[in-house]
């Protein structure tokens, strides 16, 4: 039992106080995604025709922030997880002197266009756009597709900051908007069984060309 209350003591109350810190980020992102969206939503409004830019609220896990025809919707994972033995984070001197410090939650970004949404086409692809990891010091760092994974892609020397956050936000929706919707093949469109005709309102949307994560 002793041994058990210690791991708790030391791994448990750590992801404890970690989660809470992760929420109080996320909140601050909700808040600041919130506030980008009314200001952006005034600036469009003389557009002709309108371009719509909305928030909204879907849980306390999630927010989605909708411009024009994309979605991005924010997703904070509920665990926190420790980095993978091979990680190239763990060959700083930063993470090797404190394990602790390599443990880390996560705030996620996808991309996903609001037709999908809105016609229930549940086949449609959504793509991850960013992943901001941030441990015990509130030091993080940032993998996604280009130019996202260039803002932060090794553990920073400061903690996370708002500025770093409104740079991430912005270049999400840079990379949402410049990154086109392209059709599929023809072929993969020539037969549909009467289930998925039932199923779904439209054919499955194409895919966005030119999101390739850090990671491939």
């Amino acid at each position: 039992m002793e041994k058990i209350i210690a791991a708790l003591q030391e791994k448990a109350v750590l992801k404890q106080q970690m989660y809470h810190q992760t929420r109080e980020v996320f909140e601050t992102y909700r808040k600041m995604v919130m506030g980008y969206a009314d200001t952006l939503h005034t600036k469009m409004k003389g557009t002709t025709p309108e371009v719509p830019v909305s928030f909204h609220e879907t849980g306390e896990m999630e927010f989605r922030f909708r411009f024009s025809g994309d979605f991005l919707i924010f997703n904070m994972h509920s665990n926190i997880m420790a980095l993978p033995p091979d990680h190239p984070a763990l060959r700083t001197d930063y993470l090797r002197e404190d394990a602790c410090k390599a443990y880390f939650g996560q705030i996620l970004i996808y991309n996903f266009m609001h037709d999908s949404f809105k016609y229930n086409r549940q086949q449609d692809i959504g793509y991850m756009v960013a992943r901001l990891m941030v441990n015990c010091d509130r030091r993080y760092f940032i993998e996604g597709v280009r130019p996202l994974n260039f803002i932060q892609p090794d553990i920073s020397a400061e903690p996370l900051n708002d500025a770093v956050l409104m740079e991430l936000l912005e270049k999400a929706m840079l990379v949402a908007v410049e990154t086109d919707l392209t059709s599929v093949p023809m072929q993969s469109m020539l037969m549909m069984s009467v289930g998925d005709k039932i199923a779904q309102n439209e054919s499955r949307a194409g895919e966005k060309l030119g999101f390739r994560f850090s990671g491939e």
